[in-house]
């Protein structure tokens, strides 16, 4: 519930009828009411209000749950008005049969509160120490004799509720909130989650990946800080690496999975970190997701791999060959590009993006002649993609490969140097654009 509403979301169908226990012996709420989600988008008068009254009836609600299971029985409204009439003296409306004075009686009587301004909502609710010390001893309680399946259950449960709680917290954290969250070491945990999640059964365990992924995703994404400790200060991305290479089938990596590890080497240090990626073959390992049918797992890992060699040294010097060249030869990094990315891509995103790969790994050097068309077709594509990121990338992909006299004649095929003069000016325009 409070992940939901700090997304600003509702449930919408609490009650004892939309509850169930999982096998663990978990209560979990089913379905949430997306009907009622659309309907509040579409309020334009006094938004805010209206939220805060709906999310105020999603945690009444809940009251009401807590309520019929500590007692037995459901709590009725009308009921609870005819005590309020037929009692106006007593302190307490809301009658209690078996559940005796304590905490969680509490609890359930500031949930009923009818002023909903006195109604704890759910992060505060979450935070109340009856609870944390609830959770707190769930966690460290560990039953004797457990067989293996149970003690892995008993894991998982407990990583459930620690990601749980940590996503809660991201959830429209600043930036710099979030990389507070990182200096204390998440990443570690994370890399653990991970580590224990590989020898786990994997139709159970699966989930535990997926929100290891998210909670990085969320942790890094425009935060490059962040990002750098992941790299420097734990196993993280050895740990997604692993994942994505060779943990999960190729059919089985989501977009989220990808995102996460490409969001590191969106935000490396070009010298620092680049030969580290490289030397644990992180290449290698997600090329295969090139050939992923879904189009965002493959966008992601083109750039993944693109992000390790693209070449951040000024236009106007004539670079070296690239030195991964030989080696992406001969180890299938180019033909992965080439096949999967460029000419069987599942987007023109995929497409473009190898393309230029593939001009910063020939650099200097002459495109083989079975496969420069097709190449240098595909980049004049991308100086008129409307992404300035891609047309930026082409441009220079363009002009590390125009260092080398043999690549000339298919540049300057088809009157491309209209086209050329174009992208200087665009160049020309955005370095006076920064410089303003």
């Amino acid at each position: 519930l409070a992940f939901l509403h700090k997304h600003e979301l509702i449930h919408g169908q609490i009650s004892p009828l939309n509850l169930s226990i999982t096998e663990d012996d978990t209560l979990r709420f089913g379905h949430v009411d997306f009907r009622a989600n659309e309907q509040f988008q579409g309020v334009k008068e006094n938004k805010e209000q209206e939220l805060k009254n709906l999310q105020s009836e999603d945690m009444y609600n809940f009251g009401k749950v807590l309520y019929s299971l500590s007692e037995l029985k459901e709590l009725q409204d009308d009921q609870n008005k005819k005590q309020l009439i037929d009692q106006p003296t007593l302190s307490d409306p809301i009658c209690f049969a078996r559940l005796p004075n304590g905490p969680l009686r509490e609890i359930i009587i500031q949930l009923l509160n009818k002023n909903i301004d006195q109604r704890p909502n759910a992060i505060q609710l979450l935070a109340q120490e009856e609870i944390q010390e609830r959770i707190n001893n769930w966690e460290q309680s560990q039953p004797n004799l457990q067989s293996p399946i149970e003690i892995a259950q008993s894991q998982f449960s407990n990583y459930r509720s620690y990601l749980a709680q940590l996503l809660v917290e991201i959830a429209g954290a600043s930036v710099q909130d979030r990389l507070a969250i990182v200096e204390r070491g998440e990443f570690v945990e994370l890399a653990n989650i991970l580590k224990w999640a590989r020898d786990q059964n994997k139709e159970l365990f699966r989930p535990i990946q997926e929100w290891v992924c998210e909670v990085v995703q969320n942790l890094i994404n425009e935060n490059k800080q962040a990002a750098i400790i992941g790299l420097e200060q734990s196993e993280i991305v050895q740990q997604l690496k692993e994942l994505l290479g060779t943990d999960l089938e190729l059919e089985e990596v989501k977009f989220v999975h990808a995102d996460a590890l490409k969001l590191f080497t969106t935000y490396c240090d070009y010298e620092k970190h680049r030969k580290t990626l490289h030397d644990i073959g992180l290449e290698n390992a997600v090329a295969r997701n090139i050939k992923s049918q879904c189009r965002g797992v493959s966008e992601k890992s083109v750039m993944t791999i693109t992000n390790l060699f693209i070449d951040v040294q000024s236009i106007y010097v004539k670079p070296d060959q690239h030195p991964y060249l030989e080696q992406f030869t001969e180890n299938g990094i180019v033909s992965a590009l080439f096949n999967d990315g460029l000419l069987n891509g599942k987007s023109e995103i995929t497409k473009a993006v190898s393309a230029y790969g593939l001009g910063w790994i020939y650099e200097s050097t002459p495109l083989p002649d079975g496969i420069k068309a097709i190449i240098m077709n595909q980049l004049k594509q991308g100086l008129k993609n409307e992404d300035n990121i891609i047309k930026w990338n082409t441009s220079r992909a363009f002009a590390s490969l125009a260092w080398c006299q043999d690549n000339h004649a298919e540049i300057l095929k088809d009157d491309f140097f209209d086209e050329i003069l174009k992208t200087l000016k665009y160049i020309l325009v955005s370095y006076l654009i920064y410089c303003i």
